[in-house]
């Protein structure tokens, strides 16, 4: 953006009148900069809402573990340890759970996938593979009965 300021800023002083060509081109590159921001925004926030739903998951696995007699001691608790002091009170963790459920509900399927292979997909494969995990554990006994 500091750019294309810079470039107007340069015909002005130069008392050139820019032609009709370079202010189209500056607004394009106006345009592009602005949708580039957009997007990482859209981005961040989906990865955001995934992260917010792993942790949600953990906890679920964590307390279906301990339920079920079995340790949940260990990168479970580690993480939820960190995310609890990251995102403040269980209030407002709870809320913020709340609110990342309410965005991926909102997402179109097809724009969710676009943005998913580089950012969200790897916290979804992990969400599902703990869901796996913790089905086996609880549902399948302890003796591995799926």
């Amino acid at each position: 953006m500091a750019d294309i300021h810079s470039s107007i800023a340069a015909r002005s002083s130069r008392s050139e009148r820019p032609s009709k060509r370079a202010v189209a081109h500056l607004v394009k590159q106006a345009e592009l900069h602005a949708e580039d921001a957009r997007t990482m925004l859209d981005v961040q926030r989906f990865a955001l809402a995934a992260c917010a739903s792993y942790l949600a998951l953990c906890a679920a696995a964590r307390t279906q573990l301990a339920a079920a007699g079995e340790s949940s001691a260990g990168d479970f608790s580690d993480v939820l340890e960190r995310i609890t002091l990251l995102m403040g009170d269980s209030y407002g963790f709870a809320k913020d759970l709340a609110r990342a459920h309410r965005a991926i509900e909102q997402v179109d399927d097809g724009e969710l996938d676009a943005l998913s292979d580089a950012h969200v997909r790897p916290l979804v494969d992990s969400a599902e593979r703990l869901v796996d995990i913790v089905r086996q554990r609880t549902l399948g006994g302890r003796n591995g009965d799926a």
